[in-house]
């Protein structure tokens, strides 16, 4: 009897340790991502808040604007300005699988003590009161299966006018790089 217990110990051991291994893994990239999204010369503004409620900026709704460059006519300018770039860097077939299992957000929000740059402030949505020039609200990236694209969605404004987009990445040579976006909205 106490060997089986020494031995579901180790194992209930192993099995954190390895699960713990992995959401590390995931956030070193998420912060890396963050840090490089974050423009390094101007102050901003963080929203401390992702999206981590809300149906309309859900994953699945963010993973409906990529498909919608594949649907887009590659002779219009649409195509030209924004999805050339990105056509084919997460395929369609990747696309589906992120859609089946990102089914909301797990990430509530963005932390200080994980932003590099010294001139973000992290705010929140309830208490906006700043006075900030520049906003930003970042979600958490969602990762392709194999973990080397990913998407996220990028909310920014200046003087209260600003707009949407998805940034597509890609982790080359082990650093994630940005490979383009697509644009979801403005406002203002």
């Amino acid at each position: 009897m106490k060997s089986i217990i020494i031995i579901s110990s180790i194992i209930l051991f192993f099995t954190f340790q390895s699960c713990k291994a992995q959401n590390t893994d995931l956030n070193d990239d998420n912060i890396e991502i963050l840090n490089l999204i974050i423009p390094k010369k101007d102050t901003i503004c963080l929203f401390k808040e992702s999206y981590y409620t809300g149906d309309r900026k859900s994953p699945k709704n963010l993973i409906a604007h990529y498909f919608r460059a594949y649907n887009s006519s590659k002779e219009s300018a649409a195509y030209k300005l924004f999805y050339e770039d990105i056509d084919g860097m997460i395929t369609i077939e990747e696309l589906n699988e992120m859609k089946n299992r990102y089914n909301s957000w797990s990430m509530f929000e963005w932390r200080k003590n994980i932003i590099q740059d010294k001139n973000v402030r992290l705010i929140s949505i309830k208490n906006n009161n700043s006075n900030c020039l520049k906003v930003y609200r970042i979600s958490e990236p969602l990762y392709t299966t194999d973990k080397i694209k990913a998407i996220i969605r990028v909310y920014s404004s200046v003087n209260k006018t600003g707009g949407t987009v998805l940034i597509i990445l890609k982790k080359e040579n082990g650093k994630w790089k940005i490979k383009g976006g697509i644009p979801i909205g403005t406002s203002g």
